[in-house]
This record gives structure tokens, C-alpha cells and sequence, in this order.
């Protein structure tokens, strides 16, 4: 079968709660510990009360989540993801959790995973009037889930899920229960755990349980469909062709170390590998380095190998020396208790190994007790660090305290004092003497140039307060222009976001018909609107009934093509097989009346589908008409806010003639003192 995707990064991480009050704290930690996922993106789907309300966006978790938004999420249910792209852009309409407001119910969606059909999928829906709201693949399963014809939602969930091919592991939640979907293949890992107060947790790792306090109970089988609700949890299936092929990339480097897949530890598995690879591929080295981090586990186990080879101990598990379960207790406790004699054991326990012929169990009790040695040596070496540290706190805390007290048993303030009220009385006379100077050097020159600038100013004057009167004015103009704009902006968008709100499901089955149109239709005027409704509704009408046509023409060719069928079939094997033919023609008449049952039925739901939409219009044409009468109104308010604007204008002209000849009457008060004292001086 050939891929129908590309750009295969198939690391997300998903995690579902239910039953539990803090249900958005715990999927945000939940979460976090899952970050090594996705980094992309991240969401939160909460359900209070049987409502949903989703928060999503680009980034890290601590990037899309703070304690304010935490606080707003509040409900008993929630699922969460963090992405990377499997398929799809990375796009703020492809960050999941998915939601879909239908007229009659809500749904969240999560996914991890990848469809290897996910095209083929799309193609077929979308020629049958599907409408998708992103590019990512994970939005097939709701379109399968709404048109499937089972009469219950487990049905018609089963039902999806057995028409996908690919791996994945799928989270669901709606108004009253949460949905937990993996691949027949259990491609991806899934696990449940619950809490102490009752709850349950669904998440990809079980690091993640350990992170929220949860007990592991299970992982997820192949193929199974959990759903858990106010009642428990069920567990079915969906398909019983199924095989466990867990994706070997989970242990190698998509999951956390401290995580466990189908009971096995991912750190062993890693620290397993690096042994194998340095049996197959020895190297004599003095260090060993993991690249990414993943890989340390390996390098561990490797290095540990070529240790082990170094001092001639048997460390592959290819073909053990250990005849028996005794000869191999003798050998672990040997080293046991070489080791305790260097350093004890944390707990100080013996470590038993299995009455059996097993090696990996002979090699698990080694691990265990290096892992204790190592342990207690850290802790040692810890504990001396800090000793050390403290000691070294607390003689200089001695020091400090002792240099203290025999500063305050002086008198060193009266000293001090006198010192600085001399400085300060010598630096201040010294800057005094030299602000007299400089101000009588200043004062000078300030006469000197006040009877140039005279002659200058008187002439510039004019000019200046003409080009402020123009500025004012401009910047007034610009000022009420950017305010009406501002206001007309924010009263077009607070109606864009209404009505796109109430034509979501027009949109829906129309995608051409576009928000953008309905705000140029808003802007140009109620007229234009009213046209755009009418043709776009007489539009969906006639779709509506050529579809019917096709159907009907459609019924007839197949009702032509069974009964040619029929009569052929009935002349090559009338003799041999009459009464199996009978039969047969029976059958086939059922079929057909089913067929013909079902559509009349698809016309049935058209025709209210374009009942909804002729509601819509009419809604639609109602907030225009609302839209019109606020748009006169805040016209209204801005020719008031015009006119009063126009008296401060006048009002500014008037308080800048005023400040204009108070200026001129100042520059000109020096001249008028002059010329009194040379009339005085003449009469003398």
C-alpha cells in the first residue's frame, strides 16, 4: 500500500482525565510531563457541566497556559496535547485538541499517531459535501463518526475507527463521557491509570500518571475502545484483527526514560541495547557519550559492558556460564557482597535472585545491587558536600558577627560626623564662589544677545505661530480620524465575531461563503448584504435540488443495471438453478428498497438542511439590519464629536492670539523702559 503522507514525526503526547475537580491543573502537569513530545503547540479541552471550551495555541505549554488561564479553566473532565507534526502545517487551526460544535452536541478530539489513508479519506468526504476546518489528518475520524449510520455513539465510533488504517491512539471527549481509541497494530503506547479520589487518567506515557499521583492499572490492548463515564469504565473492541507491534522508535527515542511500555522499562530496554552493541561492535575506550540525551541509557549499558569485559565477567545474556539457579545466587551474592563491603546498601537488603535458569533475571539482581552501591555513594558524597558547606557558613556568619559588635563598641559616629560636615563645608564654599562667577559671566552675555535676539524673534514670532496653528489643526484632524477609525474598527469586529458566531453551520456546508464577504457586505451597506443572502440561498437551493436529481437519476440506473443484471443471470441458468434464481431476486429487491429507503432519507435531511440555512438568512438579515441602526448611531456621535472639536479649535486660535501678544508685549517691555528713561534723562 503506498503512504499517502509525508514528513512522517509521529511524537505527540495526549492525556485525558475524568471524575476529578482539578481536572485542568492535572492535565497541564500531566502535560508538562509530556512536553518531550511536542513542542510545537499545546492545548486544553475542558467539560464543565456538559460544556466544552477548548484553549490552544502555538508554544510551549508554559508559553499557551499561565495561573489566570489555568483559574478559567474549571470543570470534572479534560483532555490535553501537545504536538508535533505528523501531518499538517503547523498552523494554529491544526493544534488539537479539535473542537466541533454541532447543532444537537460537542466533541473534543486527540490524537497521536499518523493515517497512512488519511487522503484517500479526505477526497471521498469532501465529494460528498465535507468541509474540513484544518489540514491535519486527525479531523477524518469526526467526519466518519457524523456520518455513520449506526443509531448509537459507540457504533458509530467502532464503525470510524474500522474504516482508518495507520497507528494511532485517539481521545474523545463529549458532554457526558471520554473516549480512548488505540490502532490493531498499538502503534502508539496508551496506558490508564487512577487517581485516589476515583478518577481516571488516559495518557501515552505512564510518566505522565506518576506525575499527577495516579496508580497505574493498565496499558491499552490493540484495537480496544475504552470509555469511561459517572458509571466507571468499559472496555470493548472494535475489530478483532489485531497484533501487538509496538513502534521500536518509543524505545530508542521517543519515550522518557522513567516510563514503562507493556511492563517494560524504557531506561532498561535502552541500557539492554547499548550492552548488545558493544558485545556485537566492541571498542576500547576511555569514555562513553550519549548523543541526544535518549541515547545515555545506552551508553550506560555499553559502557557497563566493556567494564564488565574488562574485568572478565560474562555480561551478554547470548550464552550464560550459570548451570543453575544456585550456581547463579552463589555468583550474585559473591559480588553483592564485595560491593557492600566497599559501601552499603541504601536499604541494606539482600537482593534475591529467581530459583531459574534465566539470565536476564541473573543480570536484573546485578543492576540492582550496582544501582544501590551507586546510590549510597552519591548520597555519601552529598552529605559530606553539604557538611562541609555548612560548617563553612557558619564560622564565616562567626567572623561577620564577632567584626560587628566591635564596630558598634566604638564611637565611631562622632569622628565620621566631623570628617564629612568639613568636606561639605569647604566643597560647598568653593561652589558657591564659582556659580557668582558664572552667573555674573552669564548675565552679561544674556544682555549682550537679548538685544540681538530681539530683531529675530519679533520676526519669527509671526512665522511660529502660524505654522502652530496649522500643526494643531492637522494633528487635531488626524487625531479625530484615527479615533473614528479606532471605534469603527472595533464595532465592525465586534459584529464580524456575532455573526460569524451565528452562520458557523452555514459556513460549514458553503465554504466560499467567507466572513470576509459578510464585512464587506456589512460596510458597503444593507442593500448589497441583502442581494449576497438572497442569490447565495437561491444558490444552495438549486444545489440542493440537483443533488436530489442526481440521486433519483442515480436510483434509476441502479435499478436498470440489477434488473439487466437479473434477466441475464435468469436466461444463462434458468434450467439448472430456477429456484436459487427466485431466491436471488428476492435479495436483490431488498437491497434495493434499502437503497431506495436510504435515499429518501438523504433527501429528507437536505431539505432540512435547507430549511436551517433559510433560517440563517433571515437571522443574518436581522443583525444587518442592527448593524445599520449602530452604525447611524456612532455616526451621530461623531459629527457631535466634529462640532465640539471645532469650537476647541477656535477656542486654541483664540488662547494663542492671546499668548502671542502677551509674548510680544514682554520682548517689547525692555525698549518701552529705555525709551521712558532717555525721555527723562532729555527733560533733565
Amino acid at each position: 500500500m503506498q503512504l499517502e503522507v509525508s514528513h512522517l514525526n509521529e511524537e505527540c503526547g495526549v492525556f485525558g482525565v475524568w471524575g476529578t475537580p482539578d481536572a485542568a491543573f492535572l492535565t497541564y502537569t500531566g502535560l508538562f510531563s509530556l512536553q518531550h513530545r511536542g513542542q510545537e503547540g499545546a492545548g486544553i479541552t475542558i467539560n464543565n457541566n456538559g460544556q466544552l471550551r477548548t484553549k490552544r495555541d502555538l508554544g510551549l505549554l508554559n508559553d499557551v497556559f499561565n495561573a489566570v488561564e489555568l483559574e478559567k479553566l474549571q470543570g470534572q473532565a479534560a483532555i490535553g496535547h501537545v504536538r508535533y507534526s505528523t501531518a499538517g502545517s503547523n498552523l494554529l487551526e491544526n493544534i488539537q485538541p479539535l473542537p466541533f460544535n454541532f447543532s444537537d452536541t460537542q466533541f473534543a478530539l486527540a490524537h497521536n499517531g499518523n493515517l497512512t489513508n488519511a487522503q484517500t479519506i479526505r477526497q471521498t468526504l469532501e465529494s460528498r459535501g465535507a468541509i474540513y476546518q484544518s489540514s491535519s489528518d486527525s479531523e477524518n475520524l469526526m467526519h466518519l463518526i457524523r456520518l455513520s449510520k449506526e443509531t448509537t455513539l459507540d457504533e458509530q465510533i467502532k464503525d470510524a475507527l474500522r474504516q482508518i488504517k495507520g497507528g494511532f491512539a485517539y481521545l474523545l471527549l463529549t458532554k457526558d463521557s471520554l473516549y480512548a481509541a488505540l490502532d490493531p497494530n498499538g502503534f502508539r503506547p496508551l496506558v490508564v491509570g487512577k487517581l485516589s479520589n476515583g478518577g481516571f487518567v488516559i495518557c501515552s506515557e505512564t510518566c505522565a500518571l506518576s506525575a499527577v499521583g495516579a496508580t497505574f492499572l493498565c496499558d491499552v490492548q490493540p484495537g480496544q475502545l475504552l470509555k469511561i463515564d459517572n458509571n466507571g469504565l468499559v472496555i470493548s473492541t472494535y475489530t478483532t484483527d489485531t497484533q501487538l507491534a509496538i513502534c521500536s522508535m518509543e524505545f530508542i527515542y521517543f519515550a522518557r526514560p522513567d516510563s514503562d511500555i507493556y511492563g517494560v522499562n524504557v531506561h532498561s530496554a535502552r541500557k539492554r541495547m547499548g550492552a548488545l552493541l558493544a558485545k556485537e561492535h566492541p571498542v576500547k575506550a576511555d569514555m562513553v557519550i550519549g548523543v541526544p540525551n535518549s541515547s545515555l541509557s545506552a551508553a550506560v549499558g555499553q559502557q557497563a559492558n566493556e567494564q564488565a569485559s574488562n574485568d572478565d565477567v560474562q555480561a551478554t545474556p547470548t550464552k550464560p556460564e550459570v548451570k543453575s539457579s544456585e550456581a547463579a545466587s552463589e555468583s550474585v551474592s559473591a559480588t553483592s557482597q564485595a560491593s557492600s563491603e566497599a559501601t552499603p546498601s541504601i536499604d541494606e537488603q539482600q537482593v534475591v535472585v529467581p530459583e531459574s535458569d534465566n539470565y536476564v533475571d541473573v543480570m536484573m539482581a546485578r543492576e540492582t545491587q550496582e544501582a544501590n552501591t551507586f546510590m549510597q555513594q552519591t548520597a555519601d558524597k552529598v552529605a559530606d558536600a553539604y557538611r562541609e558547606t555548612l560548617t563553612q557558613n557558619i564560622a564565616d556568619v562567626h567572623e561577620d558577627t564577632q567584626a560587628i559588635d566591635e564596630l558598634l563598641a566604638t564611637d565611631w559616629q562622632t569622628p565620621v560626623k566631623q570628617q564629612v560636615t568639613q568636606r561639605h563645608t569647604k566643597d560647598y564654599g568653593e561652589r558657591l564662589d564659582n556659580s557668582l562667577q558664572a552667573l555674573e559671566s552669564d548675565y552679561q552675555q544674556a544682555v549682550a544677545d537679548e538685544e540681538q535676539r530681539h530683531t529675530q524673534t519679533l520676526a519669527k514670532l509671526e512665522q511660529n505661530l502660524t505654522a502652530d496653528k496649522a500643526k494643531t489643526t492637522e494633528k487635531l484632524t488626524a487625531d479625530r480620524d484615527q479615533i473614528i477609525q479606532h471605534e469603527i474598527a472595533q464595532i465592525i469586529t465586534t459584529q464580524t465575531q456575532y455573526i460569524e458566531q451565528e452562520v458557523q453551520q452555514l459556513r460549514y456546508n458553503q465554504a466560499e461563503f467567507k466572513r470576509h464577504k459578510v464585512i464587506d457586505q456589512i460596510v458597503t451597506g444593507q442593500k448589497e448584504a441583502n442581494e449576497l443572502l438572497t442569490n447565495t440561498y437561491r444558490q444552495l437551493s438549486g444545489g440542493l435540488e440537483v443533488r436530489r436529481q442526481d440521486f433519483i437519476q442515480e436510483h434509476e440506473q441502479a435499478l436498470g443495471i440489477r434488473q439487466d443484471s437479473d434477466q441475464a443471470q435468469s436466461e444463462k441458468e434458468r434450467l439448472q438453478f430456477a429456484n436459487a434464481e427466485v431466491l436471488n431476486l428476492e435479495e436483490r429487491h431488498d437491497q434495493l428498497k434499502s437503497v431506495r429507503i436510504d435515499l429518501e432519507g438523504q433527501i429528507g435531511q437536505l431539505q432540512a438542511e435547507s430549511s436551517k440555512w433559510q433560517f440563517r438568512a433571515e437571522t443574518a438579515q436581522e443583525d444587518l439590519e442592527r448593524v445599520k441602526q449602530q452604525l447611524a448611531t456612532v455616526n451621530q456621535q461623531y459629527e457631535h464629536r466634529l462640532q465640539s472639536d471645532q469650537v476647541d479649535l477656535a477656542q486654541h486660535q483664540q488662547l494663542a492670539q492671546q499668548a502671542r501678544q502677551a509674548k510680544l508685549a514682554k520682548w517689547l517691555h525692555p525698549f518701552k523702559s529705555r525709551q521712558k528713561a532717555t525721555e527723562h534723562v532729555s527733560q533733565s
